[in-house]
Parts: structure tokens; sequence; C-alpha cells
């Protein structure tokens, strides 16, 4: 199977913050990352407040996934992915609110992607205990729920190629298999449910689960049969992400060691279907289904990521962030990444 580096950054850029609430004012955010095989990506966001209980979310996110050494053929030189986001906050009550964005991913190399998400937070001021909250001032309680659907379009273009069928007396005769140039798409829905904990307003505890499902299914499905895939931005639908993940859950612990300093550990596993090439070896038998060209089966892949983050309050209103991430994919080297950030909040 042809492995791939698979690289998450903050599960999407935003799913692992804690806890999930409304900004205050205004929030400007951005970061750099850089890693393996000339990875680099980029992320910027900036939250508006409208209003005392609505607010705009913004981001853009860019990634250049560079040349993997293990699978040049299939990225090579491709050209950077750009996502843009926007979305609404509101705080219905002190205790909920709901939130809603739309993403799109522009067409580069025959892929784009948009898709809708909508989630809500749910808030307790102390511990629920079965049905009761302990109204400590040492607990808070975010409960998330998170829904995406994304539609990934791509073009598919298959060379026009001569099969050979064998007929009952023996002979062969040419068939010609017309070249095909379409549009192909695969949904994917996913769900998150989260928790977040803080114990006394500097240590928090988050942990997370997310599934997707798609359609067609992946899994099960062969896809794109009788057609030699030459769309390389099939191999990361995402940023930074190279196949379909499965499903994945994750526990982030933060504490806040002092007035300046706050420390993060985080841990993801995930499972991702990646795609093998089936070369078509299989001689005449006179059926032409037999004939095709090449295709691609999907195979999951499971893999662990690690990561140390530190958040330095250089001012009361300026934030410097940096990152570690070591990431190991089943029967692959582990890769090493890097992330600086600034936030400024006025």
């Amino acid at each position: 199977m042809r492995k791939t580096v698979i690289f998450v950054m903050w599960l999407a850029a935003g799913q692992v913050l804690l806890p999930a609430q409304l900004f205050a004012g205004t929030d400007l955010s951005t970061s750099v990352t850089s890693g393996k095989d000339h990875y680099l990506a980029s992320y910027t966001s900036l939250s508006l407040r409208l209003m005392d209980e609505l607010s705009l979310d913004l981001s853009y996110n860019y990634s250049n996934i560079g040349t993997a050494k293990d699978a040049p053929e299939i990225i090579s030189d491709p050209e950077p992915v750009q996502t843009f986001s926007g979305g609404l906050r509101a705080e219905l009550t002190s205790s909920l609110s709901v939130r809603g964005n739309y993403s799109i991913t522009p067409k580069v190399e025959g892929y784009e992607a948009h898709g809708l998400g909508a989630g809500l937070t749910v808030t307790f001021i102390g511990f629920p205990v079965m049905g009761e909250e302990v109204t400590s001032g040492y607990f808070n309680t975010f409960l998330d729920f998170d829904y995406t659907s994304t539609d990934n379009i791509y073009d598919v273009h298959t060379d026009s190629f001569t099969a050979f069928y064998r007929s009952k007396w023996g002979a062969y005769r040419p068939i010609i298999v017309p070249a095909k140039n379409s549009t192909e798409m695969i949904k994917q829905t996913s769900w998150t449910i989260g928790i977040t904990e803080t114990i006394q307003q500097n240590t928090s505890l988050y942990l997370a689960y997310t599934h997707y499902a798609y359609d067609p299914n992946i899994e099960e499905d062969i896809l794109l049969i009788k057609a030699r895939q030459t769309n390389a931005m099939l191999f990361s639908l995402s940023p930074g992400l190279r196949g379909f993940p499965k499903y994945s859950y994750e526990a982030r612990l933060a504490q806040e060691i002092c007035s300046l300093i706050n420390i993060s550990a985080d841990y993801l596993h995930l499972e991702v279907l990646q795609f093998t090439l089936n070369e078509n070896g299989t001689p005449f038998n006179g059926t032409v289904v037999t004939l095709l060209d090449d295709f691609y089966e999907s195979e999951g892949v499971k893999a662990d990521s690690y990561t140390l983050g530190l958040d330095y309050y250089l001012t009361e209103h300026i934030t410097l962030n940096a990152s570690y991430n070591l990431y190991k994919e089943d029967y692959l080297d582990q890769s090493a990444y890097y992330t600086l950030g600034a936030s400024i909040s006025f």
C-alpha cells in the first residue's frame, strides 16, 4: 500500500480550543506550521463581536503539502490549497450558544470543496452530577455538539484504451473503451461531541470523539473503477490531511502555570481511509469487465498524534504561541511538525 503522511493541525484548526465560548471583543490570530516533506501551512482567523450576543468569525487556511518521499508518484509539485470560512455565533442564553459556518476551497488541480457546519455549546456553572449541579466556583463544564457536511468535487480523466474480447470460438477482437471526462463528488458528513472541564479557572481538560461517513461508501465500494485517476488532489482532500478520516478521539490538558504562561498536552488517535492503486493484471478470460484500466481502492490506516503547546501572554492583549507535534502512522517513521503563532485582542 502506498503510505502517505497525515498531519492534523489542531484538529482542523479550531476544534481543540478550550473552552468553546464567545470572544469579549475582537480577536485576530495567525500561525505558521512547517514539517516533513516541505510541508508548509498557515492559519489566520478573525472574530468580531457584532453585538453583545452575536459574533462573526472569519478564517483563511493555506496549505502546501509538498512532495512525499515515500509516494512521489502520487503528489508531484502540487499547487497550494486554500480554504476560506465564515460563520456566526450567537449566545442565546447564559448557558447556551449556537454557531453555523460555511467554507469553500477554490478549485485547484481539478479539486474543489464546499461545506456547511452547525453546532451548539451548553455551559454548566459547576460540575453536573446525576442531573444536579455542584455549584462550586472551581468547576465550569462546556458540552459541544457539532455537525458538518462537505462536498468534495473532483475531475476524473480516463485515457482511451483498447481491450480485447475473446469469443467462444477462441478469436480475439478489439474493443475501444473511450476516454472519460467527468466530474465526481464524495460527500463527507461528520459529527463531534466534546466536553471541556475547567478547574479553578486555570486548568482545562478537553475530551472529544468525531465520526465520519461518506457517500458513496468509499470503505466498502471500489472507487474510480475503470478510471486512471490523474487528479493528485484526490489524495489530499483537507489541507495537511491526505486521505479520508474515518473516526478520531482526542484528549487535551491545559494548565496555566503562572500569569504569563499556559502549557498544554494533546493526544489524538484517528483512522484514515487511504487509497491503494490496484494495477490490472488479470489475463484475458473472455470478459471485458476484467480488462478495465487501473483502479483505486481504500484501506484504513491508524495514526497517533502527540502535541505540546505553549502560550506566552506578552501583554494584556498580545499572546505568542508555539507548539511541537509528533505524528506516527502505521508502518511509517515518526514525523515532527512545528508551529509558531500570535494573537491580539482588543
